[in-house]
């Protein structure tokens, strides 16, 4: 017997697809999705019926790709049924696979010799694919494999292999603590910034004391996660603050100026940038792309902060009345903001995102003094508090 490609399928193979219950969920689900859109349909309301069947479509994709998804092995070739797609071809035309996890579970990413690609659920825990796959290539390992022979022979942690073993044992553990205490600032800014001021500073500060320790690594150290780069790796702790430091200038509103930054960041990135391409030396062009991303961000907040750290120009003071006020509560996060009478230039905002103990002290009426300052760079911000304060003259 032979299917569509032509190969001989003869004897039986073992299927490997999702658990029973979950492909009669998936059954219910696109029944349900069915009768709901034809209900919508009956009762004549366009406007439901726009919106529900696109939520019905991407539905029933993923319920037709529950049920239909499928691998079949033979001893020496497999058959691949997808939503869309259907192919086979044999076992050696496999370059391997690689596993990924996702909070819906782990997946299998197989990758051909002639480049085609298909990814199925891990279904390695049936019986019998651990085995046809032990002659596959795990191309996580392998890479794995090959990072810690290519740090063993780096010449820059020893002379000798044993060495060179104790030297990266050892540094290892130190980066770990490094990698943990940026990943910590990080986390200091982006979910409890108090004070403020102090959480930025220290994010900046890990950021560039990391930069500096990477380039005195003499080759032994790397800035960015390029697993074929064979360097101890300072990734979490370079990029994990800069991260959130640009992300807190974005979405906090005391810079009034903060899009003007954007010019000087990124000079300031590409300088960065290309230190940490000296520094590294063999890079992936992925990996240049997505820290790029996160270092332009980190640079836009740098100046920023500066903008407003060396900032010694006495501030403009206003005082306005606080006219309302209200959360606003995201999945991750909850945002306070309050309200207020007209005050300053024409620009100014009327809306202020504020911290969580100004917002307590506020209320209707309440008097809030506002300081408009110039910033060393010219990027105006603004603090305030609840106090009574002198009105600009």
């Amino acid at each position: 017997m032979k299917n569509a490609f032509g190969n001989n399928l003869s004897g039986r193979p073992n299927v490997y697809r999702a658990a029973a219950w979950v492909r009669v969920l998936a059954g219910i689900t696109l029944i349900g999705s069915l009768v709901v859109l034809g209900l919508v349909w009956l009762s004549g309301d366009t406007t439901l019926l726009s919106f529900l069947a696109i939520v019905a479509v991407v539905v029933m994709c993923g319920a037709g790709a529950v049920l239909r998804r499928r691998l079949s092995v033979w001893p020496d070739r497999f058959e691949f049924q997808g939503l869309f797609r259907r192919f086979s071809g044999r076992r050696d035309e496999l370059l391997g696979y690689r596993t990924t996890s996702s909070r819906y579970g782990s997946y299998l990413h197989f990758h051909l010799k002639d480049g085609r690609r298909f990814t199925l659920p891990d279904y390695r825990s049936q019986a019998g694919l651990s085995t046809w796959l032990a002659d596959v290539t795990d191309l996580d390992a392998r890479d794995k494999a090959e990072y810690e022979a290519g740090l063993i022979a780096n010449d820059a942690f020893g002379s000798d292999p044993a060495q060179r073993k104790r030297a990266i044992a050892l540094q290892r553990q130190l980066l770990t603590g490094i990698n943990i205490a940026g990943c910590a600032c990080g986390a200091w800014l982006a979910f409890y910034p108090h004070p403020l001021l102090y959480a930025r500073l220290a994010c900046a500060a890990v950021f560039v004391a990391v930069l500096v320790m990477a380039a005195l690594s003499n080759g032994r150290w790397a800035l960015m996660w390029d697993i074929k780069n064979p360097k101890l790796k300072l990734a979490p702790a370079f990029l994990v603050p800069a991260l959130a430091l640009g992300f807190s200038f974005f979405v906090n509103d005391d810079v009034l100026d903060k899009m003007a930054a954007a010019t000087p960041g990124l000079a300031m990135a590409a300088v960065v940038m290309g230190l940490v391409i000296l520094i590294d030396r063999k890079i992936a062009f992925p990996a240049v792309l997505w820290t790029a991303a996160i270092v332009g961000a980190g640079a836009w907040g740098g100046v920023l902060l500066y903008n407003e750290a060396q900032d010694t120009t006495p501030p403009t003071v206003y005082r306005t009345v606080v006219v309302d006020k209200r959360i606003n509560e995201g999945r991750r996060s909850t945002s306070y903001y309050v309200d207020v009478a007209a005050w300053g230039p024409a620009d100014m905002p009327a809306s202020l995102k504020v911290d969580y103990a100004v917002y307590e002290r506020a209320t209707t009426g309440q008097a809030l003094c506002l300081r408009l300052h110039k910033g060393a760079l010219g990027y105006r911000w603004i603090d305030y508090d609840c106090a009574a304060g002198p009105a600009a003259g």
